[in-house]
């Protein structure tokens, strides 16, 4: 690093303390230190170096923590009688055919309220939104948001429409229809 006019080299920077915070009694060249950027970046460097260490040392801990118990675990089921491993095996089974019935529970359900939406006349889209624990409050639920629809006349919605043979439409009528020809 260069020197610039009027400045000390870095290595001779020092640190004095204002002397007008110092407590009375105290000089001012009793709490003067000399701090170097070697001195400070070896500090550093010991540090990095010292978390860099206690990084790895944890690692290897959780890492042989791991195998404890995992060993732990293994000596359990190696100690477990033949009995003990049958009622492991049955608790998962049980908790298995738990969530099972509760899958099925759930879609005979949501095919309930499919259906009743069907017989209400309210729009598939609705039919998971349908509330009630019997089917008649289901029911009442559907009709409910049927009610709350807005009413309009129902216009059939054709993607693909049939020529004009099909409609027994005229040329003429469908060029007038299609503002093609100015009726009088």
């Amino acid at each position: 690093m260069s020197k610039k006019d009027g400045e000390k080299p870095e290595e001779e920077i020092k640190k004095v303390e204002n002397p007008k915070e110092k407590p009375e009694g105290e000089k001012p060249e009793e709490k003067e230190q000399i701090v170097t950027i070697e001195s400070l970046q070896v500090e550093l460097d010991t540090a990095n170096r010292s978390l860099v260490n206690k990084t790895e040392e944890a690692k290897r801990v959780h890492g042989k923590l791991e195998e404890y118990e995992k060993a732990d675990e293994q000596k359990k089921l190696d100690e477990m009688t033949e009995m003990e491993k049958l009622q492991v095996q049955l608790s998962e089974k049980d908790t298995a055919l738990s969530e099972k019935s509760k899958e099925i529970e759930t879609f005979k359900l949501n095919e309930q309220k499919r259906k009743i939406a069907k017989e209400i006349g309210l729009p598939d889209a609705f039919a998971l939104k349908i509330n009630g624990a019997t089917p008649e409050e289901m029911e009442i639920d559907a009709k409910a948001m049927l009610g709350a629809m807005p009413k309009g006349a129902k216009v059939p919605f054709i993607t693909n429409p049939p020529s004009g043979s099909e409609t027994n439409e005229t040329d003429v009528e469908k060029k007038k229809r299609l503002g093609m020809i100015r009726s009088h």
